[in-house]
């Protein structure tokens, strides 16, 4: 099965383009074949846990959160992302996360927060040692 990587329709895997607008068709991604998390129910119909997973439209590397927290924090940091969903009842889309997602931002911003705020001090006492004179 392949999928439109922006309006989400499901297609054959003989299915080269989306009809709906002409994006190229990725096969399914790893994770709408996985088992889904329980007790999740549509905000507009209140369907219980039929959904199916949307494509990630961003990539996973972060040179920003690289840059200021290394591998550790571009791994926390995709794994602090809430997932993109569709309703199979309403089509309607929704983001779904679990307490893992909460945990790993906390941490992203434990790991990365000290690095930010050296910066900011470090422009800081540049910036005035410019106009100290």
């Amino acid at each position: 099965m392949k999928i439109c990587p922006q309006c989400g329709e499901k297609y054959a895997d003989e299915a080269l383009v989306c009809v709906v607008d002409q994006r190229l068709l990725v096969g399914m991604p790893w994770s709408a074949k996985t088992v889904k998390p329980a007790k999740v129910t549509c905000p507009q119909c209140g369907a219980a846990d039929d959904f199916s997973y949307l494509p990630e439209a961003h990539s996973s590397f972060s040179l920003t959160a690289f840059l200021f927290g290394g591998l550790v924090a571009v791994f926390l940091r995709n794994a602090g992302r809430s997932r993109r969903v569709r309703c199979n009842r309403c089509q309607a889309r929704f983001s779904i996360s679990r307490i893992l997602n909460k945990v790993s931002q906390v941490l992203f911003w434990f790991q990365v927060a000290p690095r930010v705020i050296l910066l900011m001090v470090g422009v800081i006492i540049i910036i005035r040692s410019l106009f100290a004179h």
